[in-house]
């Protein structure tokens, strides 16, 4: 085998390194990455002149440096390079952000590393002060590594290496920083900053829970559930000396006792939740005691740990004595539910398979038809989700000029929709960024003032619309936010149920409160506040299996489900090279969107023309005929006040003062298909049923799938099998389910997958 070596660059690079103080080895070309010569004396000297010459002037030699103490050297090494979401960030993007932003990227060396093409990241930092040895720092939740710190008792391949030096080829580069001029030096402190944030990145496996319980327990309530569903644990971890950073991600970063909040945070609350949505605190500060590091705690585990030192049974009875009513209630919760399981052997009924829903091109006439047809050709979403996310935006730049009066009450551009899809296959966050391509070309702020990326609590929402606070002497103590128009883009709508499906939460009503437009209130005692006049709208994605897992009969029963619009929808095309729609293509519709939006804004009460009267008299009585019961019959209730808001919002997107037929025909389009999607998504879904049982069971156990054993053991053996078989045929038919057979000890075993 030839190699073509530059030995003056190897050399070169290794004397640089020994001026800086760093102990330089020669690394083997074979791709081992192990040392061509012992190393452990190295560990605590730095090899001479001379050295050096004999291992890079002839023998040919990667270069290695030795990290921990001998070197001042600390490495952190991320091998992980997939992107993290949809625009391709990884998480070394995101640690390099979380640097930048305290002030620690310019006292590193950033080496690009062979790893994924040039992907890996290698980051130098110098310490004043003792280096640990090395540690896996974070985690996916599959186990696979994101990052490590290369400490104590360990090396690293440098830049000057031949490319054979690592079993991928390819070359260590500088990307920030030059071998000539050595890094400043860090102290302790930071550079316990720097690892937290590596450890931030980690997943939270049921392993690392601080208490050992199962997250499918199916038993009688237990008093610290009943805990975690209304204690709110922040306010005792402030007590005990932990401070807020910030919040984002539809959480709190907090900064553990003793450490400057400036320097970083040491944990995260509410970032992870449970599988119940319960929020935890997922510690990594090895300084954070009593909390341990690694381990994640949900609001019973805290509350145990600060106040009974770990004692979880006197932490049970505590909480006998704070929450009595609410455990009473559960247990009688529970009692029903199964009382209600034990006599669900009842006959079902014929299903009726629901076809995909078809868009009506009523939906796609005026400005929002133009866009969507110019967009489409360029782009892999389907037009259907490009046409709801524009008429909500449309609906949330216009604000609460514009309204209908029905019996008094305002309706005004105000939506909430769900696009909800088979997978990320389906193309729902595409969607919305050709919105956003569209809003930047004339109002690049507007995103920027008005929107937000999630929901993390009640109290969140409100902070956002908040009201101006006025002291008893008249002085304005919180600005607050005048314009009260918000665009929550969620991303992850499971999280919005899974929060809002906790007693002790208040998103659910704040929600349902800002579709009613009335006034919000937070009754945080330490931050109260209100927000009167707001004009929320909200764009949730999801897919089809997390939507029918997570929506839960209280947010149907109270009537958060039915405030949203639910859209079906897919790929509609393929597009291997992505889409050409430039902004000057786009330009001259953005304008017309704006400046409509804009005029529309100063209208009052919009009435329906005699016309459109006639045309609505028919389609409401449509609407109370429709024979939908169950969870269709209750997701679709709003089907009036929907069409009227989608109608006044066709209106305007014309420039017009009155509803007139073309709208109002435009406006039951979309909301017809809404309704066959939610007809499409819950077909035969009573809550009751034997097939909807098993329906639950099986998404719950995911890819892994339900086995015969386990829906017979579902129903306690009060439904007989031949009656489990039927209602497993009945899923099948309809597409919901399919049949697999795995390799067992003995015969093939026989599962059930969720489609």
């Amino acid at each position: 085998m030839n190699f073509t070596i530059d030995v003056n660059k190897s050399l070169l690079y290794s004397q640089a390194f020994r001026l800086h103080g760093l102990s330089v080895i020669p690394i083997r070309l074979d791709g081992s990455k192990a040392p061509v010569t012992a190393w452990k004396q190295y560990q605590s000297q730095i090899a001479s002149e001379s050295e050096l010459q004999r291992w890079f002037g002839k023998e040919q030699a990667g270069v290695g440096i030795v990290c921990g103490n001998v070197s001042k050297l600390i490495v952190i090494d991320f091998d992980y390079v997939d992107p993290v979401d949809e625009t391709e960030t990884t998480f070394a993007d995101l640690f390099e952000s979380e640097l930048e932003e305290r002030g620690l990227l310019t006292l590193c060396w950033v080496i690009a590393t062979p790893r994924g093409d040039g992907a890996g990241r290698h980051y130098y930092f110098r310490v004043n002060g003792e280096i640990p040895t090395s540690e896996k720092l974070a985690a996916k939740c599959n186990g696979e590594l994101i990052c490590e710190s290369r400490g104590d008792g360990s090396y690293v391949i440098a830049p000057g290496s031949p490319t054979t030096a690592h079993p991928e080829g390819g070359s260590y580069t500088f990307v920030f920083g030059k071998p000539t001029v050595a890094p400043d030096a860090i102290t302790s402190s930071q550079l316990e900053s720097v690892l937290d944030i590596c450890r931030s990145f980690g997943c939270s496996s049921d392993t690392n829970v601080s208490r050992k319980s199962k997250q499918n327990y199916e038993g009688p309530p237990r008093p610290g559930d009943v805990f975690n569903s209304n204690y709110d644990p922040l306010p005792l971890l402030l007590e005990h000396g932990w401070q807020v950073r910030h919040e984002s991600n539809g959480g709190t970063y907090l900064t553990r006792p003793g450490k400057n909040v400036a320097d970083g945070h040491s944990a995260t609350y509410g970032v992870i939740r449970d599988d119940r949505g319960w929020p935890l605190l997922h510690v990594f500060s090895s300084s954070a005691a009593p909390f341990e590091l690694g381990k994640t705690y949900d609001p019973f585990g805290i509350f145990a740990t600060l106040e009974f030192n770990g004692d979880y049974g006197a932490a049970a009875a505590a909480a006998r004595e704070t929450f009595p009513d609410e455990i009473e209630a559960a247990y009688k919760r529970f009692e029903q539910i199964e009382a209600d399981h034990a006599g669900c052997d009842t006959e079902l009924e014929d299903e009726v398979v629901t076809p995909w829903p078809v868009m009506d091109e009523a939906a796609y006439r005026g400005l929002a038809g133009e866009i969507v047809h110019k967009i489409s050709p360029s782009s892999e979403a389907d037009p259907v989700a490009v046409l709801l996310q524009l008429l909500v935006v449309f609906g949330c730049i216009v604000g609460r000029g514009p309204y209908v009066g029905v019996e008094g009450s305002p309706h005004f551009a105000k939506l909430f929709v769900v696009i909800t899809g088979k997978s990320a296959k389906s193309r729902k966050g595409t969607s919305w960024g050709r919105i956003e391509q569209l809003l930047r070309l004339t109002s690049p702020m507007w995103l920027e003032n008005h929107a937000a990326d999630g929901i993390g609590s009640g109290e969140a929402l409100v902070h956002l619309v908040r009201d101006t606070r006025v002291d008893a002497e008249g002085t304005v103590t919180d600005a607050g936010c005048p314009d009260k128009r918000l665009m929550i883009q969620e991303s992850e709508f499971t999280s919005i149920l899974k929060i809002a499906n906790r007693d002790s939460s208040t998103l659910s009503p704040m929600i349902r409160n800002a579709w009613d437009n009335r006034t919000l209130r937070n009754v945080v005692k330490t931050n109260p506040a209100k927000s009167t006049g707001s004009h929320i709208c909200i764009v949730g994605h999801i897919t089809n299996s997390e939507l029918q897992m997570n929506l839960r009969q209280i947010e149907i029963a109270n009537g958060l489900a039915n405030r949203f619009l639910f859209c079906c929808v897919r790929r509609a095309q393929l597009l291997p090279h992505g889409g050409a729609l430039t902004d000057a293509e786009l330009l001259p519709l953005a304008k017309r969107f704006i400046s409509t939006a804009s005029a529309s804004a100063k209208l009052g009460e919009v009435r329906r023309s005699p016309a459109a009267d006639l045309l609505w008299e028919r389609i409401y009585r449509e609407m109370a005929d429709e024979d939908d019961d169950g969870m269709i019959g209750s997701l679709t209730a709003r089907a009036e006040a929907q069409t009227l808001r989608l109608s006044l919002i066709y209106a305007l997107l014309d420039g017009s003062s009155t509803i007139e037929v073309t709208h109002l025909e435009s406006a039951y389009a979309v909301w017809r298909y809404c309704r066959d999607s939610v007809r499409y998504l819950f077909f035969g879904t009573s809550g009751d049923t034997v097939a909807d049982r098993i329906m639950e069971r099986i998404r719950a156990a995911g890819d892994a799938g339900a086995s015969r054993t386990d829906l017979r053991d579902l129903f306690s053996g009060h439904v007989k099998g031949d009656r489990i078989e039927d209602a497993i045929k009945k899923l099948e038919n309809g597409g919901k389910i399919k049949r697999e057979h795995v390799k067992t000890a003995g015969r093939q075993k026989q599962i059930l997958i969720a489609k």
